[in-house]
């Protein structure tokens, strides 16, 4: 617990490495903790060693198949690494283990959007707004994705009403 509060304290300094270097002495004491992994994670990835990062989501998730967070960190890095493919799978995990897992269908949603999938986008901007109609990003998203769609009025429609 004590190394966990340093890490903390040094991810909020903004120091990642000394928060990389503090999770990962906790993670030794603690191997199976998925949460610890997640938080080493996260520290690599803001310290620059993405490949690090995504060593310890993929552990995260295989002592801890059903852990969210850990699929939709791994998601993000996957996606801004060029491998949307493999995002998708984790984003996917990450709602279906936490259906009201907000950022993960927003990220969910840019993704397919991203990738040509755009009616599979517009459903998740929807359960995005459903959960919380205040999510500014997913109303410019659904209305963007209708605008590619072809479908103007509606995306008229949707951009005036997200500018209320």
């Amino acid at each position: 617990m004590a190394e966990e509060g340093r890490g903390i304290r040094a991810l909020d300094a903004g120091d990642y490495r000394a928060a990389a270097e503090s999770f990962r002495k906790a993670v030794d004491l603690a191997p199976d903790s998925a949460a610890l992994r997640h938080k080493l994670g996260t520290a690599l990835s803001l310290a620059g060693d993405t490949p690090g990062a995504i060593g310890q989501f993929e552990e995260a998730l295989r002592r801890s198949p059903g852990f969210a967070q850990a699929h939709y960190s791994l998601g993000v890095l996957l996606a801004s690494s060029g491998r949307p493919s493999q995002a998708l799978e984790q984003l996917a995990a990450a709602v279906k283990s936490q259906p009201d897992y907000v950022d993960a269908r927003l990220r969910l949603a840019e993704v397919l959007r991203q990738t040509g999938r755009m009616e599979q986008s517009l459903t998740q901007y929807q359960a995005v707004l459903a959960i919380d109609p205040r999510v500014s990003d997913a109303r410019f998203g659904y209305a963007a994705t209708l605008a590619a769609l072809g479908r103007l009025p509606e995306a008229r429609d949707a951009f005036s009403e997200g500018a209320r």
